[in-house]
């Protein structure tokens, strides 16, 4: 993949020179350039910056992708596309303000790209998990794990049982504070905020809300004040907590996004959260155990990648009237449409 390190005056007159006009949402759409001088940054491979810049500019297909492996800091990056060919261009902007083009970008290697962090030793076995969930309640769902990673790690320094999974509200809200802020993507709050599709606050508010919605759905139970955890909603907890890597993709075509987020838990199994109905302020997940398969698949539909595996069809070979240039039928023997009479069956 060629790489080029470009100023904003650089990228606004090769978009001029080759009047590309970028549409909102491009990376590209507002520069702000200085005064054309001679000394643009010279570029090599400028065919090959040019079809970077088109899908940059217009693109018809935008990827963004995360990946997470502790100790490491998460990984971000951005890739545009169009319809013509699997191929992205990557692009990142430097913190002097400087813009990172890379291109061609092949979808298969963004692909390997996503399964690096959820790499296990061995086949993922399914586990009997799917839960259905609004933001408030995907919020909950992160604090709580938080909740019972604490007391699971209070219970060993004490040399204690595990603690049975119940609470009070006053535990849980207490136990956000905490985390609410935190940067420690060793915990499930931050790193929620790698997982979902748009900005969580963890307000008390939302956390009260998800409760709610939690016991709608019964998966927790409330007695005299003490709130207890599902077999399913504790397992999902205890799961969440123990995150040893994730990979992120979200999908925008034709002006729909779609967010699905694979999840590595202690090597030993795989979950996926699958975002719909996103809106500026709320959305719905669905969070299964899978395969390593379905991961693939599911990734793989979101690069919009076909199975090499399988080559499409050859096109149907048509036949046309030497006479008018009407397509004919297979085995006709006159043109339905001017009536030329054809030598031989087609």
């Amino acid at each position: 993949m060629n790489t080029w390190n470009l100023k904003e005056t650089d990228i606004y007159y090769l978009l001029r020179d080759s009047n590309l006009e970028p549409i909102p949402g491009s990376p590209l759409s507002g520069l702000e350039p200085a005064a054309r001088s001679a000394e643009l940054t010279p570029v090599k491979d400028k065919p090959g910056l040019i079809q970077a810049l088109y899908r940059l500019a217009r693109p018809e297909t935008v990827l963004g992708m995360a990946t997470f492996s502790p100790p490491d800091e998460p990984a971000f990056s951005w890739f545009y596309g169009s319809a013509e060919d699997g191929n992205f261009a990557f692009h990142e902007t430097s913190e002097d303000g400087g813009h990172e083009i890379g291109w061609p970008a092949d979808g298969f290697l963004i692909l390997r790209s996503l399964q690096a962090p959820l790499a296990l030793e061995k086949f993922a076995e399914k586990e009997d998990i799917s839960l259905a969930l609004d933001r408030a309640g995907f919020e909950t769902v992160a604090v709580l794990s938080d909740w019972l990673q604490e007391v699971n790690l209070l219970s060993l320094l004490r040399r204690e049982a595990p603690r049975e999974m119940t609470f009070r509200e006053t535990e849980l809200l207490e136990c956000c504070d905490r985390t609410r802020d935190s940067q420690d993507y060793r915990w499930m709050v931050p790193r929620s905020r790698l997982i979902s599709p748009i900005g969580l606050d963890f307000s008390d508010d939302d956390i009260r809300l998800g409760l709610e919605s939690l016991l709608a759905g019964r998966l927790l139970i409330r007695r005299d004040g003490v709130l207890s955890l599902s077999t399913s909603l504790g397992l999902a907890c205890s799961r969440l907590a123990a995150v040893s890597g994730m990979s992120a993709l979200s999908t925008q075509r034709q002006g729909t996004l779609s967010h699905v987020v694979a999840l590595r838990i202690a090597g030993i199994a795989l979950y996926l959260a699958e975002f719909r109905d996103i809106a500026a302020d709320d959305f719905a997940v669905k969070i299964t155990s899978v395969s390593q398969t379905d991961i693939y698949q599911r990734f793989k539909a979101g690069v919009g990648l076909s199975d090499p595996r399988k080559p499409a069809a050859p096109p149907e070979k048509k036949y046309l009237c030497p006479s008018c240039g009407n397509a004919l039928r297979a085995g006709a023997r006159f043109c339905a449409k001017c009536g030329y009479r054809l030598e031989k069956k087609r």
